[in-house]
């Protein structure tokens, strides 16, 4: 674990990134007595399939037709 102050980490940025990646607890402590640590998220990303979702979704015939709790608003 390794503390940087605001202005090390200013000017090191690129390098205490690269530090987080390889697995390195990086901590910058500001003046204010805050702590912060980089860490490192990954998300992955799934491809798209085209056609994925085939048969899931269902339309009925009378999707368009009139509700019939809106009859009185229809005449």
């Amino acid at each position: 674990m390794t503390y940087y102050t605001l202005e090390d980490a200013q000017d090191k940025l690129q390098n205490l990134i690269e530090e987080a990646r390889k697995g390195n607890r990086v901590i910058i402590k500001p003046d204010d007595g805050i702590e912060v640590e980089l860490v490192v998220t990954q998300t992955q990303h799934k491809l798209r399939t085209p056609g994925s979702a085939k048969g899931l979704i269902v339309i009925y015939d009378d999707f368009d037709d009139p509700l019939d709790d809106f009859a009185e608003y229809m005449e």
